[in-house]
């Protein structure tokens, strides 16, 4: 019998939807829809079920004729029925189907329904697993130089290297220059006064025919080996260059006898 409700449903779908909506509590009424808006195709398959229907909602005269069954009923009203029938007499086999009717024209599209309410917001899903590391990027553009840093502290003295390996023995050098005229023949010649109480002295030592002096001194000595108050007063080469004169003054008078030495320091000059 419930195969049967779900055709008659299907056949008078708009006289339902009232009651569908509000069997199912939705937060729409049915007067929001338009007259005739609702189809049967806008009704789910097998969404009407047996507990959405009222008790004695559907009557004899929306049930289709020729879609009942015996299993349809229940055997105390199929029993009235029967004797029903007999006294009317038993009802004839099905006719054959008729031809089908032309398809009526489509209705018109429905308003749009009102915007439900906003559904409450789920529970954050779980963190997902850690990704593969990534492939290593392209290396980034130069960035322009910086300002130059103050000049940083002095650094402390470094330890000492090791010596290094001793170089290869170099080229041999060019001929240097010649050098400036040498000397030779060295030699030192000696002159002296004779000791006395004069009050001053000079001589001159000579060098060796050929030789000039290179250098000379003096030398005063007495005769008591006491100090004597005198002082070398002239001690250079002559003019010729080949001797060296000395000369000595006594400070104050002494009445000692003393003498002076003249050193003369001799050599040749080679050309």
């Amino acid at each position: 019998m419930i195969g049967k409700i779900g055709n008659h449903i299907s056949g008078n779908v708009i006289a339902y939807v009232a009651l569908f909506f509000a069997l199912t509590s939705t937060s729409y009424a049915a007067v929001s829809l338009s007259k005739g808006s609702v189809k049967s195709k806008h009704i789910a398959k097998k969404a009407v079920k047996k507990k959405h229907i009222a008790k004695n909602a559907i009557t004899s005269h929306r049930v289709k004729n020729g879609t009942l069954r015996t299993q349809d009923f229940r055997k105390k009203d199929l029993k009235k029925i029967l004797n029903k029938n007999l006294l009317n007499g038993i009802p004839g086999s099905d006719g054959t189907s008729g031809v089908n009717g032309q398809n009526g024209s489509s209705g018109g599209g429905g308003s749009q329904g009102l915007q439900g309410l906003q559904g409450v917001q789920g529970t954050s899903g779980l963190a997902g697993a850690k990704g593969e590391k990534g492939e290593k990027g392209d290396e980034g553009i130069h960035g322009a130089d910086g300002f130059q840093g103050p000049q940083g502290p002095k650094g402390d003295k470094g330890s000492k290297g090791v010596q290094g390996l001793q170089g290869a023995k170099g080229d041999k050098g060019s001929e240097g220059d010649q050098g400036p005229v040498g000397i030779s023949g060295y030699e030192i010649k000696v002159a002296s006064t004779t000791a006395s109480s004069s009050s001053f002295k000079y001589v001159s030592a000579y060098c060796s025919s050929g030789k000039k002096a290179i250098g000379g001194g003096a030398i005063i000595s007495d005769t008591v080996n006491e100090p004597v108050p005198v002082s070398v007063t002239e001690s250079a080469p002559s003019v010729s260059g080949t001797s060296w004169r000395v000369r000595a003054d006594e400070n104050q008078y002494t009445g000692h006898n003393w003498m002076i030495q003249a050193h003369v320091i001799c050599a040749k000059f080679d050309s």
